[in-house]
């Protein structure tokens, strides 16, 4: 890839993560964000995974608006997730406080951690462990959603949740 193309897609992401932080927000209004973010944590992991396949520069611009959407979802939903979670409205923002510090710790301990896996010579298997890195256990925690979901609300699909 090159220089240039690797400049926007940032950006690219950017902009679609906006769009995947207000849409299904909105439609967890009518579905339930656990219906929601179980599905696209595991897309999202997917999609970290299919990074190690492209090569063309429109797949790797598909994929970053893509995984810019999904990852979006992925921000604005835990929040709506909790809310459900809270009777005591009242505490509502110690629990998102309370989440948030969880997922702090995760992320604190993810860049170095990426950053080593890639202090090898920088070729193509050493990104390849780091989209590995990322998009299992992304994927695992689509898994964990769905599990919550079902332990609270139960198997059926057509439940609000």
């Amino acid at each position: 890839m090159d220089d240039s193309l690797a400049f926007y897609l940032v950006p690219i992401f950017n902009a679609a993560s906006v769009f995947g932080r207000t849409i299904p927000n909105k439609l967890a209004d009518k579905t339930g964000p656990f219906n929601l973010l179980a599905p696209f944590s595991c897309v999202s992991g997917a999609l970290m995974l299919c990074m190690m396949t492209v090569h063309s520069k429109g797949a790797v611009m598909l994929l970053a608006i893509l995984s810019g959407f999904m990852s979006g979802a992925l921000i604005g939903l835990p929040p709506l997730c909790l809310a459900v979670l809270t009777k005591d409205k009242s505490r509502l923002g110690t629990r998102i406080g309370m989440g948030y510090a969880i997922i702090a710790l995760g992320v604190l301990i993810s860049g170095p951690s990426g950053g080593a896996i890639l202090s090898g010579n920088g070729n193509t298997s050493h990104w390849n462990t780091l989209w590995k890195f990322g998009g299992v256990p992304t994927c695992l925690s689509g898994l964990g959603y769905a599990a919550i979901r079902v332990s609270i609300y139960g198997p059926k699909l057509k439940i609000k949740a």
